[in-house]
């Protein structure tokens, strides 16, 4: 992609016990830190300074894993 054109799709790093959490075409929502990396082949091919960013992946949830958890009133008592 071009430089200082707006990415459609953004690389991910899925790292340690995260990594088997999704499934390629799963739905999933992310937090973590973007991030840059020097480029080196890229540098090497323009002549300048080149940087990939990516986002290095601190949490990640599937959508449709939710549980539902119906409290009785038991414990709802016990809460209030």
């Amino acid at each position: 992609m071009p430089p200082g054109r707006v990415p459609r799709q953004k690389e991910v790093f899925v790292l340690h016990d995260l990594v088997d959490v999704a499934r390629p075409g799963d739905e999933v929502e992310i937090h973590g830190i973007y991030i840059n990396r020097y480029d080196y082949f890229a540098n090497i091919k323009h002549g300048f300074p080149v940087f990939q960013t990516i986002v290095e992946v601190n949490n990640l949830k599937r959508f449709g894993d939710e549980d539902v958890v119906e409290l009785t009133d038991e414990e709802k008592h016990d809460i209030r």
